[in-house]
């Protein structure tokens, strides 16, 4: 089935968020990021330690996710360090920075040619609320060594891949009319923390369970019920 995600300009990376702590909750691979993290110099210590916050709080309570998805105030920050991930290997790889430049740079902006790395990965990969395109996909999928399949109607799926090749996409993406959701294959079991449909929407915490009303009834019957058991030993 289909879970929809906000369509605030990130929703790739939500998506894409949603399906990666699915998988690392799902392979017990959470802690070795947590560790990672814990060991990134490159970061901010609030942004680090905000994202520790919420994948520690998942971690040691797996039903918590729900609860971070649904909370802008840790998903944000979450999302920032997956651009700051697939930033860190751009950097590195000349492809990555000639194909940011060749598909993300306006025609005004290629002939100016004057803008430095800092300020291309500042406006084209950093920046929250953009479109994610094509190398910055590619970028992160290799950071995490995370293959993915994303989904185009009506057309062949586009595969991306980690940083092994030929690998089996490990999470499943719809991209309709500009905008991406998380799908899930017929095949795919159901875990514990099994998704809900429902979007991620900012300042709405989960609810909590609802009450049910047989018990309300059982409440208030059981008075009644306890009478009618004397008069049946009174007139047995």
């Amino acid at each position: 089935h289909e879970r929809k995600i906000l369509g605030d300009g990130n929703c790739f990376f939500s998506a894409f968020l949603v399906q990666f702590l699915e998988v690392a909750l799902k392979e017990n691979r959470l802690i070795m990021y947590i560790n990672a993290i814990k060991n990134d110099k490159t970061i901010t210590h609030q942004l680090k330690t905000r994202i520790l916050f919420s994948l520690n709080c998942i971690n040691k309570r797996p039903r918590t996710l729900e609860h971070v998805l649904n909370d802008p105030c840790q998903i944000l920050p979450l999302i920032y360090y997956l651009k700051h991930m697939a930033a860190s290997v751009i950097k590195k790889d000349e492809d990555f920075l000639m194909a940011i430049r060749i598909n993300d740079l306006s025609e005004e902006e290629a002939l100016k040619g004057d803008e430095s790395l800092e300020v291309l990965l500042e406006t084209k990969v950093l920046r929250m609320g953009m479109e994610a395109t094509e190398p910055l996909i590619n970028a992160l999928c290799k950071a995490l060594d995370f293959p993915i399949s994303i989904i185009l109607p009506g057309r062949d799926p586009l595969s991306i891949e980690g940083k092994q090749r030929n690998a089996n996409s490990k999470a499943f993406l719809l991209l309709k009319d500009g905008h991406y959701s998380v799908i899930y294959p017929a095949s795919q079991p159901k875990t514990s923390i099994a998704p809900s449909e429902k979007a991620i929407i900012p300042h709405k915490n989960p609810t909590g369970p609802k009450p049910i009303q047989t018990s309300y009834f059982q409440l208030f019957s059981r008075p009644f019920l306890w009478i009618w058991s004397i008069l049946r030993s009174l007139f047995s």
